[in-house]
C-alpha cells in the first residue's frame, strides 16, 4: 500500500498516543469541548420597528461595499 506524504496526510504515530478512557469514565479534561460563551457576550440587536432594522441592514451593506472598494488597490 502507498503511504501518503502530502500536507493532508495524517501524522505518523508517535508511540505516545493518548489512551481512550475506560468504559464509564469521563474523558480527560484536555479532550472536553470548550466552555460555551457567556450569554451576555453576544448580543442580538432588537429594533422597535421593522423599518429601523431595514435601515440598519442597509447601512451595514453600504459599509461592507465601501470596505471592499477601499481594499482594492488602484
Amino acid at each position: 500500500a502507498a503511504t501518503s506524504t502530502g500536507p493532508d496526510a495524517p501524522a505518523p504515530p508517535t508511540g505516545r498516543e493518548p489512551e481512550a478512557p475506560a468504559a464509564g469514565e469521563p474523558p480527560a479534561p484536555e479532550t472536553q469541548s470548550p466552555q460555551a460563551p457567556a450569554p451576555d457576550q453576544y448580543r442580538i440587536p432588537a429594533y422597535p420597528a421593522a423599518e429601523r432594522a431595514v435601515r440598519a441592514l442597509s447601512e451595514a451593506v453600504k459599509y461592507a461595499q465601501w470596505r471592499r472598494e477601499a481594499a482594492e488597490p488602484g
